[in-house]
Formats: C-alpha cells, structure tokens, sequence
C-alpha cells in the first residue's frame, strides 16, 4: 500500500461511521513508517517532505489522534501548501474555531485554485445555500469522479427542491425545474460511480416524477394528467431489480413495494395504473420482477374488489412454492377475502400463510412475522364473531411467546384480550386469573395495562361484594407512576414498531 496513492477524503467518506477502521493495524504501521522515512529524509524535496506530514496527520486522524504540530512543520517547510493548509482548517474546525478554519481555507484556495478539497471544507461550513452549491460545483469540476461531491450537492439540493409548497406558492416553477434537473444529473453521476445503490435509483425516480409534474404545470396541455415518465419506469424496475439481488428479500421487497407506492401516491389513479401496465410491459412475463409490478396493480384495486383477488391467485399459483411473493399474497388476499365477507376464505388463506411463516424465521414483515398473521386471524375472528376461536388464538399466542421476554406487550395484550372475552362470556374467574397474571408481571409489563388490569379487578371484586380487595388494589394503583409511561411503552414495543431510517449506502456486491 502506497501512502502517497491514497485520497484520505474518499476513504474517510466511505467509512464515515468508523473512521478507525479504515486501515488494519498492520497497514496503519506501515504506512507511518513511510510518512516517517520521508519526513525524516533531508534529500527529499521540501514539498515532498511536507507531503509527507499532511498524510501523516491524515493517517492519525483516522485513529482519532488529532496532531497539528506536523501540519506545522509542513507548513514550515512549504508555506504554501494547499494540503496542510485545508487540513489545518479541519483542524480549527474540529476544534470548533469556524473563524480561523474558514481563513485557512480561504489561504489554500488563493495558494492554488486547483486543489478540489479546499473548496469542499469550505462548502461544508458555508451558512448561505448558493454559496454553498457555487462551492460545489467548484469542487466537482476538479473532481468529477467524486462520491463525496455529488453527495453533498445532491443533499443541498434535495433540500431546495422538496420545499416546494413554499417556491409553488410563489410560482417558481421555472425555479423548481432547473433545480430538479440538477438533482437528477447528481443522482446520474452517483449511479455512474455507485451502479448498484438502490437508494439512488429510487431517489432519481421520485425526482422524475416530480420534473414531469412541474413540466405538466408549465405546459398549456389540455390533457387531464401529466404523462408517465419512461426514466421514471426505468429507474423503478431497476430498483425491483437490485431488491431482487438481495439476500433477505423477503424484508425488503416489503420496503420495496411500500416504497413504490409511497413514489406515486400524490399522482392521479389514471396516471397510476399507466405506470404499472408500463413497468408490467418492460418486464419478462412470469418473472419476480413481473408479479411485483402485478401486485401493485393488485392493491390499487378497492380491497373489495375481485379483481384484486384474481391477481393475488395467480401470483400464488405461478410463483415459487414457499417464496415470500407467494406468502406475501396470501396474507393480502386473505385481507381482501376479510373485507370482502368471505370468512371461511380469509381463515383458509390464514392458515396456509400461518404455516408459511415457518419458512422465514427472522423475518419481521407483515406478511412472515408469526405473530402478526396470528393477530390477522383474529381480525377475522372477530368478525366471524367466532368466541371460542378467539380464545384458542390468545391462548396459542400466550403458549408461543411465554418464554420470550422480550416480547412482553404479545403475552400483556393476549391476556387482557382473552380477560375481556371471559368476561363478556360471564367466565369472571377465568378473567380474573388473566388480570392477575397482568399484575404479576408487575413493572416490567405495560403500565397502561397494569392499571387496566387493577381497575378490572377492582370492578369484579366489587360486583363480588369482596371489598376488602377491592380496596387493597385501589391503594395499589394509586401507586402506579404515570410519569414513566411512554418509556414503559417504547421498552415493551416488539422491534418492527421502530421506524427504520434509510441507510445512504445500500450497495449490491
């Protein structure tokens, strides 16, 4: 490994969450060794000794070792040295000195115009947003094949762009455009550099469809709608394609679909449906990328149409037995069975995507999570008005998860739901028993519940005339702190409640 080969910014950008591990032990040694051999090498020149101590200083910053005094001595050996003089602006600018950072920045553009990275820092602290892109752009220009770069513009113009209720509001729509165009030509260069990034094709089609609704306001077309837009289609069958390569994909071709729907929410129904039957005619016929487009066609329909429950059929009998397409459309064919009355229907789909789950252990989707089909079944149970079904699921529920504590709010809920229904059916001790069994698991079970709990006990001890414990409950949950109850909730929720943000480097090797 050449110290001298190495563009430390890059590095440290692609490892931005470790910067301690971006080389290993042996290489960071190395590596000093080389910055030593020249810094300590008077026939070397003065420029390539000084080098040598910016990299140096670049390598220790890497293990959280901060050393000007070798920006110093380059400095004294190279006054001018755009090198040690950006990173002695980083330097300032860690230290939060944001006065002097910006006066070295400032001294290494005017030391030599061409070196991008001067400009780069300088863009990172600038307050005003054009000045902040003009730096940009400067940096860019001398560092066209710059992950870093087209990030950050991108993210700065990201910004611009989707306030547009604001720029609408002042019918800057010529505005909106021009910046739109610039965000899609960042996103180009990204994909350009980065070919497998999902995120980025996914990004770049939101801003297609944008741009074809901002030229549809700018246009005197009398057409009802704006038309779909083809690279908006290209980018999302990429997209399906990417998700295809992964490893779980059953986690997130669920992200996906709901990602594609969330995309064309805001267009017209019409508008909708001409994109999928466009994604549908790119795509090879009985493919996985196929029948995803033919899902989102499927939910576009009302859930209590049957032509939703035509496409679900045949995804289920054309697709791979056990696959998560076909388990994702059981689960939402048996929802639409269930708006649609049909019962019977629903459970028998229930029971197959039931069985399913086992397939797909560690999955947390909708569709796979064993406890969300089985709280699914008791949708339908429910409105079977089916009382002894019921009380079969929250017991199964209760057999399933008792030993797992860390799923505390399953066993809290199924026992309060089963105590309501043994009390609705007259079966008071049996409700008092799950009652109970909701007190004993004491702090560490939900606190809304807990005094649910409490106050249906204290009710049955009434009606039961034993007011002593009555009285004895009421003292207890007057005890209950309220004050730690969203803790209590956030602790006790299962995981897939936590939202999920989206990571910036989701690459397919």
């Amino acid at each position: 490994m050449n110290l001298f080969e190495i563009d430390f910014y890059e590095e440290k950008y692609k490892h931005f969450n470790s910067p301690d591990k971006i080389f290993n032990d042996n290489d960071f040694s190395d590596l000093i060794r080389q910055a030593d051999t020249v810094i300590e090498n008077e026939n070397e020149t003065k420029q390539k000794r000084a080098d040598a101590c910016v990299r140096k200083f670049q390598l220790l910053e890497t293990r959280y070792k901060l050393t000007p005094k070798l920006l110093g001595q380059a400095l004294e050996l190279y006054p001018d040295m755009p090198q040690a003089l950006t990173s002695m602006g980083c330097f300032y600018l860690d230290i939060k000195d944001r006065e002097k950072a910006i006066a070295y920045f400032n001294k290494a553009i005017g030391s030599d115009r061409l070196y991008p990275y001067s400009w780069l820092q300088k863009a990172y602290i600038e307050k005003d947003k054009e000045e902040e892109l003009r730096l940009l752009y400067e940096f860019i220009k001398l560092k066209p094949d710059s992950i870093i770069g087209y990030e950050k513009r991108r993210s700065l113009l990201d910004e611009l762009v989707y306030d547009m209720k604001d720029l609408l509001a002042y019918k800057k729509l010529k505005f909106i455009k021009i910046k739109l165009q610039n965000a899609i030509d960042d996103y180009s260069e990204l994909i350009r550099l980065v070919p497998n990034n999902k995120w980025y094709y996914e990004e770049r089609a939101e801003l297609y469809i944008m741009m074809s609704k901002i030229e549809f306001m700018l246009s005197d077309d009398d057409d009802e709608f704006p038309s779909i837009n083809q690279n908006a289609v290209k980018d999302i069958v990429k997209l399906i394609s990417l998700t295809l390569m992964s490893l779980r994909q059953e986690d997130k071709l669920n992200n996906l679909i709901t990602t594609i729907h969330n995309m064309l929410v805001d267009i017209p129904r019409e508008t909708f449906k001409k994109y999928i039957e466009k994604m549908k005619s790119d795509l090879l016929p009985d493919t996985d990328e196929y029948w995803i487009a033919q899902i989102l066609n499927a939910d576009d329909y009302s859930k209590n149409d049957g032509k939703s429950i035509e496409i679900y059929t045949n995804i289920i009998n054309s697709v791979k037995e056990g696959s998560f397409l076909q388990i994702y459309s059981y689960y939402h064919r048996s929802r639409t069975f269930l708006h649609m009355k049909e019962y019977e229907k629903a459970l028998n789909d229930n029971d197959i995507n039931t069985k399913l789950c086992s397939l797909f252990p560690d999955s947390l989707t909708l569709e796979t999570d064993l406890y969300l089909v089985m709280k699914a079944r008791i949708d339908i149970l429910k409105k079977m008005e089916d009382f002894n079904g019921l009380l079969d699921m929250y017991t199964k529920i209760l057999e399933t998860y008792k030993d797992n504590t860390e799923v505390q709010y399953f066993i809290v809920d199924a026992y309060m739901e089963r105590a309501q229904l043994y009390k609705e059916n007259n079966d008071i001790q049996k409700a008092l028993a799950d009652y109970t069994a909701v007190i004993k698991l004491g702090i560490n079970g939900i606190e809304r519940d807990l005094r649910n709990a409490y106050a249906a006990r204290i009710e049955i001890y009434k009606n039961q005339g034993e007011m002593d414990k009555a009285s004895e409950d009421s003292i207890k949950m007057a005890e209950i702190k309220g004050d730690h109850l969203d803790n209590l909730l956030s602790s006790c929720q299962p995981e897939y409640f936590v939202p999920i943000s989206k990571p910036k480097f989701d690459i397919i090797d």
